[in-house]
């Protein structure tokens, strides 16, 4: 895993290409709209999901994934944060629900 946030676009993008050697799965958290654009054609396999700001690579997607994890949100502006944990648990293996915006 890879926190992006006060790396440069050329650190995330070697971090990534060394883990990605070595791992099904590699996950970049906190990477910015800006950073995606930057470093996009130098991981063609990565998938960048703009809320959650995740850049990954899961080349098992079809394993068997643990049960009983729920994120919850009590409004919209949570919605990000709880993407950037949901999509990490599921990265982790484990099948989760999500519940947003909950009165």
């Amino acid at each position: 895993m890879i926190l992006a946030q006060g790396k440069t676009s050329d650190q995330v993008t070697q971090i990534f290409l060394n883990l990605q050697e070595r791992n099904q799965q590699v996950l970049a958290t906190r990477v910015s709209a800006e950073m995606y654009q930057e470093i996009r054609n130098q991981l063609p396999e990565a998938t960048y999901h703009s809320v959650a700001r995740i850049l990954y690579i899961d080349r098992n997607p079809n394993r068997e994934k643990q049960t009983g994890i729920l994120v919850v949100t009590a409004g919209t502006a949570d919605i990000p944060v709880a993407e950037e944990a949901a999509l990490t648990a599921e990265l982790m293996g484990n099948q989760v629900e999500r519940i947003y915006d909950v009165v």
